[in-house]
C-alpha cells in the first residue's frame, strides 16, 4: 500500500492576509456603493411611476370629460338634424327658386314718380301663375 503523504500547506503570511482583507474590504465598499446607487435609482423610478400614474388618472379624467362633452354636442347635432328632416318633410312640394329681375329701362323712365303705376298684362299673368304654383304646393 502506497503511503499517502499529506502535503503541508503553507500558511499565508500576515502581509498576504492584510492585502487579501484590504481587497475584500475595497470590493465590499464598491458593492455597497453600487447597492446604494441602485436603491436611489429604484426610489427615483418609484417617484416617476407615481407621477406618471397621477398624470394618467388626470388625462383619463380629461378624456372622459371631453368624450361626454363631444357626445353631448353630437347628440345636439343629431337632434337638430332630425328636427330639420321633420321640417323638410312638413313642407310639401319641391324647392322653390325665386329670381328677381330688373325692370327694363323704358319702364322705369315711363313711370312718373307721383302717378299710379299700371302693371303690364304680361307681368300680371306671370304673377298669377306663381300664385297658382304656390297654392298647389
Amino acid at each position: 500500500m502506497p503511503s499517502r503523504k499529506k502535503k503541508k500547506r503553507e500558511r499565508p503570511s500576515l502581509a498576504q492576509l492584510v492585502r487579501v482583507i484590504a481587497g475584500v474590504r475595497t470590493k465590499l465598499e464598491e458593492l455597497t456603493t453600487t447597492i446604494q446607487g441602485l436603491q436611489n435609482r429604484v426610489e427615483q423610478l418609484e417617484k416617476n411611476f407615481e407621477e406618471l400614474r397621477t398624470e394618467f388618472v388626470d388625462l383619463k379624467s380629461s378624456v372622459e370629460g371631453l368624450r361626454s362633452e363631444i357626445e353631448g354636442e353630437l347628440q345636439a347635432l343629431v337632434e337638430e338634424l332630425e328636427r330639420l328632416e321633420e321640417l323638410t318633410e312638413a313642407v310639401p312640394g319641391e324647392e322653390v327658386e325665386v329670381e328677381l329681375k330688373e325692370a327694363p329701362p323704358e319702364v322705369v323712365e315711363e313711370v312718373p314718380p307721383e302717378e299710379e303705376v299700371e302693371v303690364p298684362e304680361e307681368v300680371e299673368i306671370e304673377f298669377e301663375e306663381e300664385e297658382e304654383g304656390k297654392e298647389s304646393a
